[in-house]
């Protein structure tokens, strides 16, 4: 009976998962805005909702800085946890406010192909559907 209980579980998340990355594909296709929350670190979404194709990602200064600075500093051999304690200490935030920790580091460094703008951010979404000026 828990393998069947099992079974289930696994086709309702799945089934879950395939719905959300349906409506988020959805929202840029109807709303022309990114789907995607608060956006990445290094750009704001933007874009008129209610008109498709209008939704893009837009630089911001001071984030793109910080990116810059993670690639160069792990390009110096430092550890993430290092890069993280750099970054607080030149006063840069993640985007909710908080000091970097190595998660957030980590996460900037997965992203390179995105921040160079070879790639988008989620595979739910096309690349002709979300325009990005490369960061890097």
């Amino acid at each position: 009976m828990r393998r069947i209980l099992a079974a289930f579980a696994d086709y309702e998340r799945a089934v879950i998962a395939t719905r959300t990355k349906m409506g988020r594909r959805e929202s840029v296709r109807k709303n022309g805005t990114f789907a995607g929350g608060h956006g990445v670190y290094g750009y704001r979404p933007v874009g008129n909702r209610g008109e498709p194709g209008s939704g893009r990602l837009q630089i911001v200064g001071e984030e793109v800085a910080a990116i810059r600075l993670v690639f160069e500093f792990r390009a110096e051999g430092l550890t993430l946890a290092q890069i993280a304690d750099r970054l607080t200490q030149a006063g840069h935030v993640t985007k909710s406010g908080s000091q970097f920790t190595h998660v957030q580091v980590y996460r900037i460094m997965a992203r390179e192909d995105f921040y160079r703008g070879v790639s988008v951010i989620t595979k739910s979404i096309s690349s002709d559907s979300v325009c990005h000026e490369a960061a890097l």
